[in-house]
C-alpha cells in the first residue's frame, strides 16, 4: 500500500475527529472553487452516512465513508453561505435612514469615524441593506455617535469598486464577507440622531469602553499596545508601531491567541487549584474565559484556543484521551462551522497553521537541537535546581516553538505579506517573554485598580516598562537596513510538499526519528524551489500597464529583469504588484515630475529598493514640483539609489536582448513646463516595440519616431497630445490610454477619432483593468484583467 494511503487509513483510525474536521475544511474550499448545487453533495453525502451506519453495526470499519460524509458536509455547509448581494451603482445625495450596528470609531489617519450602519429606509422607501459608512466632520460632534442610535443621514451611497489590477485589496469582497452591501459617506452636519436603541450590546460596548477609559489612565505610554494585548483592540496602534511589529514578525503578541489564553487559564487554575478540585476550578477557569472572550469579541485565534482548552482540561475529567492534533481539528471544525468564510481569512489561516507547526514540527526540532533528552530528564529533587533547570532549557525551548511555528506559516506568510521577517526568530526570542510577563500583571492592574486605583496604577509601572522595551524593540529591529527574505509565492504544489514534509517530520510519521528529525531542513529547498518557479516565469518579456487611473504606471518584465516607467500617484498598484510578484526592480523610468507620474515612488521605495532612477534631463528645474515627489526623491537619495539624467539619444540595456533608446526631452530643452519635458522612451525586445510618450504636448513631440507595436497614448489621451504626424510615425497596433474617472474629458474625442483613423487598437486601463501585452507566435499576446466587450 502506498504510504500516504496507509498514513491517511491509519490517522482516520486512530484520529477519527481530527480527519472528520480536515475532510470538512476540503470539502469548503473544493466548493469555493467549484460551486456545485447543494442538492448533489447533499445526496451523496447522505448516502455515504447511511451506507455508514450500516456497515457499522455489521461491525465492519467504514471511516472512509464518514470522511466522505465530512466532505461533502463542507461542500454544503460553503453552498448554503448567503452573502449579501453586492449594490450595482453608485447613488448620490440620498437620504437614508437606519441603525448603528457596530461600535463607531474614528480611524486616527485620516479623522473619519466608522461604523456598520443598517439602512431601513432610503429616499422614503423601505430599503434592507447594510453598509459600512464614513462620517467626516468635528471630531466633538462625530463623538455623539453611538451603537444602538437610529440616524438620518444625507450623503452618498457607493458601490465598491471591482478590483482592476493582480494583487489589488478587494474592498467589495471584504464588504461581502462582512455582511455589507455598499459603503456610504457623509458629513456629521448632514446627520440627525432620531432615537437610541438599548440592547445588551450596548451594555458591552460602555463596558469596553469604561476599561478603554482605564487601560488609558494606567499605560499612558503604551496605550495603544496595552488595549491590543488586553482588549484585542489595534485602532489606537500607531502607524510606525503597527508597520515594525509587522516587520519584525511580533503582530501575533497583540493579537490574543493560544499563548495569552495559556498564560490567563494557568494562572487563573494556579490560583483555584490552592482552595478547590481541579473540576470546580476548570468550571471556573472556563467561566472566566468565556466571560474574557465575550469582551475582547471572539476572535479566531481565540475561539481556537478556547475550544483546545476546553477538550484539554475536561478531556480527562470525562475519561476520555485527547491529543494536540485533535484538539486543534476540533477547534477548525466548529470554527468554519459556524463562519465557513473564516477559511480565506489571513488572521485564521496563520493561529492555525502556526499552530499546527508547534504540535508537529516542534518534537523534531527539538530532537534537532539535542534538547529531547535534556526536557525528559527526571528534575531535580531540590527547588531552586529546577528552576534553573527550567530557565536554562525556556529560551531553546523557545526558539524549537517559534520556528515550527514559522516555518509552519511560510506559505501563508509569503501569501499575505511577500517577506518573511528574517529577526523574527531572535526579536521573538526577547519580545514573547517581555509581552507574556507583562500581559498577566497587566490584567491584574486592571482588575485591582477596580478596586484602588493607585494599587493598580502603581502596579501598572510594571507592565508599563515591559511593554515600552517591546515596542523599542520592535521599532530598533524593523529599522535595520535588512528585515526580511522575499520568497515567491507557493503554487499548490508546492503548498502540498510543504505540508508532506510537515506531517513526515512529526510523530504522526512512522518514519524513524533519526531520519525524521532531519526532514524539517528540507522545507529550505521548497522555499528556494518557491522562488525559482517566480525567476523562471519572468525569463521572458511583458509589459504590464497597471490601472492606476488618472495616472501612469507601467511594468516592464524582461528575461528575469524588471523595469517601471512611471509609478503612478501616491497610492500607486505597482507596490502591491512588484511585492507578491517577488520582483526585484532594476530601475524607475520617471517620465517628468507631476505627481500622476511619480507620486508613487515613496511607497514604492518602501517596499523595495531599485537599482537606479531614470529621470529626464531638466527635471531639476521644474519649479511646482509636489511635496509628495520631493519626497519620494529625498528618499531615494537617503537610500542612496542612484539617479540618472536622460535626454535624447541616450540608450539603456534592459537586458540581454532588450534596449531603450530616448527620443525626448532634446539636449538642452530650456522649459519649466514639466509636461514638455516628458520622457520618450521606445523600447524594443526581439523585434517587438512599445513608445512611451509620458504627458509630453504637440509642440514637443520629436520627429521622425520609429514605428512601434504598442503606444502608451500621452496625458491620458489629453486633445493637446498625440499629433495626427505623431501617429502617422508610429503606426501603433495597440493604443494603450492609461486613464480614469476624471473631469478634463480624458481621453478626448479627437484623440479617440485620430486612433481610429489608423485602425489602432484602443486598449483602455478603466474598461479592462491591468493589460499585459507579451510575445506570441502570430505577433503579440494581449491579456486584460476585466473581460473585453464583445
Amino acid at each position: 500500500m502506498l504510504p500516504p494511503i496507509s498514513f491517511a487509513k491509519r490517522q482516520m483510525h486512530a484520529r477519527p475527529l481530527a480527519c472528520f474536521a480536515v475532510f470538512f475544511m476540503f470539502g469548503l474550499i473544493l466548493q469555493s472553487a467549484l460551486d456545485i448545487p447543494v442538492i448533489i453533495p447533499a445526496a451523496l453525502g447522505i448516502s455515504a452516512l447511511t451506507a455508514g451506519f450500516a456497515l457499522r453495526k455489521r461491525n465492519i470499519r467504514a471511516d472512509i465513508l464518514f470522511m466522505t460524509f465530512a466532505l461533502c458536509l463542507g461542500f454544503v455547509r460553503m453552498g448554503l453561505v448567503d452573502l449579501p448581494a453586492p449594490q450595482a451603482e453608485d447613488m448620490y445625495s440620498v437620504e437614508f435612514r437606519g441603525e448603528v450596528v457596530s461600535q463607531p470609531y474614528i480611524k486616527q489617519e485620516t479623522g473619519r469615524l466608522i461604523m456598520q450602519f443598517r439602512i431601513d429606509e432610503r429616499d422614503g422607501m423601505p430599503d434592507d441593506s447594510t453598509v459600512r459608512l464614513y462620517l467626516r466632520g468635528d471630531e466633538d460632534d462625530l463623538g455623539r455617535i453611538e451603537y444602538g442610535q437610529t440616524l438620518s443621514v444625507f450623503g452618498h451611497i457607493w458601490a465598491a469598486d471591482p478590483i482592476t489590477n493582480p494583487h489589488e485589496f478587494d474592498f467589495g469582497a471584504y464588504l461581502l464577507e462582512e455582511g455589507m452591501n455598499a459603503y456610504a459617506t457623509a458629513k456629521i452636519e448632514d446627520t440627525r440622531i432620531l432615537s437610541v436603541h438599548k440592547d445588551m450590546t450596548s451594555l458591552l460596548i460602555t463596558v469596553r469602553s469604561r476599561i478603554f477609559e482605564r487601560i488609558d489612565a494606567l499605560f499612558p505610554e503604551n496605550t495603544g499596545v496595552a488595549r491590543a494585548l488586553l482588549l484585542a483592540d489595534r485602532s489606537m496602534l500607531d502607524d510606525d508601531i503597527r508597520d515594525s511589529f509587522s516587520k519584525t514578525g511580533v503582530t501575533h503578541l497583540i493579537c490574543i491567541s493560544g499563548m495569552h489564553v495559556s498564560v490567563l487559564a494557568t494562572a487563573i487554575l494556579f490560583l483555584l487549584r490552592r482552595i478547590m478540585d481541579r473540576k470546580h476550578a476548570v468550571a471556573i477557569a472556563l467561566s472566566a474565559l468565556l466571560v474574557y472572550g465575550v469582551l475582547i469579541g471572539f476572535t479566531a485565534s481565540f475561539v481556537r484556543a478556547l475550544i483546545m482548552f476546553v477538550i484539554f482540561s475536561w478531556a480527562p475529567i470525562a475519561g476520555y484521551p485527547s491529543d494536540g492534533i485533535t484538539r486543534l481539528c476540533c477547534a477548525l471544525f466548529v470554527t468554519l462551522l459556524i463562519a465557513p468564510m473564516q477559511i480565506g481569512d489571513g488572521g485564521f489561516i496563520l493561529s492555525y497553521s502556526a499552530t499546527a507547526g508547534i504540535l508537529l514540527l516542534y518534537p523534531a526540532l527539538c530532537e534537532l537541537f539535542g534538547l529531547t533528552e535534556a526536557i525528559h530528564k527526571k528534575p531535580p529533587a531540590n527547588h531552586t535546581l529546577r528552576l534553573i533547570r527550567r530557565f536554562v532549557l525556556y529560551f531553546p525551548q523557545l526558539l524549537c516553538a517559534t520556528l515550527s511555528a514559522q516555518i509552519a506559516s511560510l506559505p501563508a506568510i509569503i501569501a499575505l505579506f511577500g517577506v518573511q521577517p528574517i529577526i523574527s526568530v531572535p526579536i521573538n526570542l526577547i519580545c514573547v517573554p517581555l509581552c507574556m510577563l507583562g500581559y498577566p500583571i497587566a490584567l491584574a492592574a486592571l482588575l485591582i485598580s477596580a478596586i484602588s486605583l493607585p494599587l493598580g496604577t502603581l502596579l501598572a509601572h510594571v507592565p508599563e516598562m515591559l511593554f515600552t522595551a517591546f515596542s523599542e524593540i520592535a521599532l530598533h529591529g524593523a529599522s535595520l537596513p535588512v528585515t526580511g527574505v522575499r520568497i515567491g509565492k507557493y503554487p499548490v504544489i508546492l503548498i502540498l510538499l510543504h505540508s508532506a514534509l510537515i506531517l513526515a517530520s512529526s510523530q504522526l510519521s512512522r518514519i524513524r526519528i533519526s531520519i525524521r528529525k532531519f526532514l524539517p531542513l528540507a522545507l529550505i529547498p521548497v522555499a528556494v524551489l518557491s522562488s525559482l518557479f517566480v525567476y523562471i516565469s519572468g525569463l521572458g518579456y511583458s509589459i504590464v500597464f497597471l490601472n492606476a487611473e488618472q495616472a501612469d504606471c507601467a511594468v516592464i518584465r524582461t528575461e528575469g529583469h524588471t523595469y517601471l516607467v512611471d509609478a503612478g500617484k501616491d497610492y500607486t498598484p505597482a507596490a502591491d504588484y512588484l511585492d507578491n510578484e517577488c520582483l526585484s526592480l532594476d530601475g524607475i523610468f520617471l517620465s517628468h515630475p507631476d505627481i500622476d507620474h511619480a507620486g508613487g515612488l515613496t511607497e514604492i521605495l518602501s517596499v523595495m529598493r531599485p537599482n537606479r532612477i531614470y529621470i529626464p534631463e531638466g527635471w531639476y528645474a521644474v519649479n511646482d514640483i509636489s511635496d509628495t515627489v520631493l519626497e519620494g526623491m529625498a528618499l531615494a537619495e537617503r537610500m542612496n539609489v542612484e539617479i540618472v539624467e536622460l535626454r535624447a539619444g541616450d540608450v539603456i540595456g534592459l537586458s540581454r536582448n532588450t534596449k531603450a533608446t530616448v527620443y525626448a526631452p532634446a539636449e538642452n530643452l530650456l522649459t519649466t513646463d514639466s509636461n514638455a519635458l516628458s520622457m520618450v522612451l521606445f523600447v524594443e525586445h526581439e523585434g517587438l516595440t512599445a513608445l512611451f510618450t509620458g504627458d509630453i504636448p504637440s509642440e514637443y513631440e520629436p520627429c521622425d519616431l520609429p514605428r512601434a507595436d504598442v503606444l502608451k497614448i500621452a496625458h491620458h489621451g489629453a486633445r493637446e497630445s498625440t499629433s495626427p504626424q505623431l501617429l502617422e510615425d508610429v503606426q501603433p497596433a495597440y493604443a494603450v490610454i492609461s486613464v480614469g474617472e476624471n473631469k478634463f474629458g480624458h481621453p478626448s474625442e479627437e484623440v479617440l477619432d485620430r486612433l481610429q483613423s489608423i485602425h489602432a487598437n484602443i486598449l483602455r486601463t478603466d474598461r479592462l483593468g491591468a493589460i499585459t501585452i507579451s510575445p506570441s507566435d502570430d505577433g503579440l499576446r494581449i491579456d486584460t484583467y476585466l473581460p473585453m466587450e464583445e
